[in-house]
């Protein structure tokens, strides 16, 4: 992998995929450390509101379950599709930090959507939200080229919570249970090789070909 491509491709569908890859290796294992990092915490809090400790588990992603886009019909999807997480870059512009000659370095938007559920609770919707938008992000910030496909990114994401929604297991009928959505929004910076001449005149010819 390299940050600076042979084509002028600016390279948006490129970076969301390798940001998938790299949620798709890392973040169960992830899930797992926040899951461990916050028993005692939860403990503690149990302790201090005088109720029976029972542990947070975070569930895993299924592999079926990480996208690459938008997908919109995740919202009415059926119980076993969440967790879930979706990797999408939508926007890119010139970086006011290109220096190149050759090349141009686009500022892109990446960002990761992600859905929890609980079937027991709305606070244990909400902390598995915050544990996921977390795990996201150390998995993100530990591998800061996406595998070497763009320049180290330095600045943290914006991230935003949903409120809890409760909606049935199947829609509109079944067991009721509880959601909530992330978003993390990341602006990494990736090369793109400027357009050559030989590049121009194959892009003239095959206009001319077709017209």
């Amino acid at each position: 992998m390299t940050t600076l491509v042979e084509s002028p491709t600016i390279g948006m569908e490129h970076v969301a995929r390798e940001g998938a890859i790299v949620l798709i290796e890392t973040l169960n294992e992830e899930l797992q450390r926040q899951e461990e990092a916050w028993e005692d915490r939860d403990k503690e809090l149990a302790e201090a509101k005088g109720v029976d400790f029972e542990p947070i588990t975070l569930e895993a992603v299924e592999l079926e379950n990480f996208y690459v886009g938008h997908v919109p019909s995740l919202i009415n999807a059926p119980i076993e599709k969440y967790p879930n997480v979706s990797v999408e870059a939508d926007r890119a512009g010139a970086s006011t930090s290109n220096t190149l000659d050759q090349a141009t370095t686009y500022g892109i938007s990446m960002y990761v959507e992600f859905m929890v559920k609980s079937e027991k609770s709305a606070e244990e919707a909400s902390a598995r939200s915050h544990r996921m938008l977390d795990a996201i992000n150390n998995c993100l910030m530990s591998n800061r080229t996406l595998r070497g496909v763009i320049q180290e990114f330095d600045d943290a994401p914006t991230v935003q919570l949903s409120d809890v929604f409760t909606r049935k297991e199947q829609s509109s009928y079944g067991s009721e249970w509880f959601w909530r959505g992330g978003r993390l929004e990341y602006v990494p910076k990736k090369v793109a090789a400027m357009p050559s001449g030989d590049f121009l005149r194959a892009a003239s010819m095959s206009d001319i070909d077709q017209a």
